[in-house]
């Protein structure tokens, strides 16, 4: 413990970072080799690699190893929209199938359709992602008008 009072905080945050998405992938992996057949366990499961997933983009948003910051920036944010899909499985799946599961599928039609233009507007834009700069030390992301309309739709879903 004395190792992170000696270490300055953004290299600290970084490495609980890396643990952070150890811990998710080590997490996905015991819910599928516990019970691979139910399809909670998969959508959790899921959920999971995918949070690790993120955690090593973020780390590698301030800590470029190669590509850019702002690719790394934008493939944080295609990952958020790619696992509120197994979010939203699990939500309606856990603990049980009910009444209320047979509305997932339509939701999650709707909640991809809606996405579609997001993930242009990301990827091919500045409309989402206008850059990255530096404020100082810090690592910082200036963000487009298309990035409130997306947490507006995310919001409106449910998700």
């Amino acid at each position: 413990m004395l190792l992170f009072y000696l270490m300055p905080i953004p290299l600290t945050l970084t490495i609980l970072g890396l643990v952070a998405a150890l811990a998710s992938f080590t997490f996905g992996a015991v819910i599928i080799f516990n019970n691979h057949r139910r399809p909670v366990n998969i959508s959790l499961a899921l959920f999971a690699f995918l949070t690790g997933i993120w955690a090593v983009e973020l780390y590698l948003y301030t800590n470029t190893l190669w590509l850019t910051s702002e690719f790394w920036i934008k493939a944080v944010f295609l990952t958020v929209i790619i696992f509120l899909f197994p979010l939203t499985h699990f939500v309606y799946h856990f603990p049980r199938e009910d009444i209320y599961t047979k509305g997932y599928r339509w939701h999650t039609i709707i909640f991809g359709l809606t996405q579609i233009p997001f993930i242009y507007l990301l990827l091919f834009t500045k409309y989402w992602v206008a850059g990255t700069f530096l404020q100082g030390d810090d690592l910082e992301t200036r963000l487009g008008p298309a990035y409130f309309w997306w947490g507006l739709t995310v919001a409106v879903n449910g998700t």
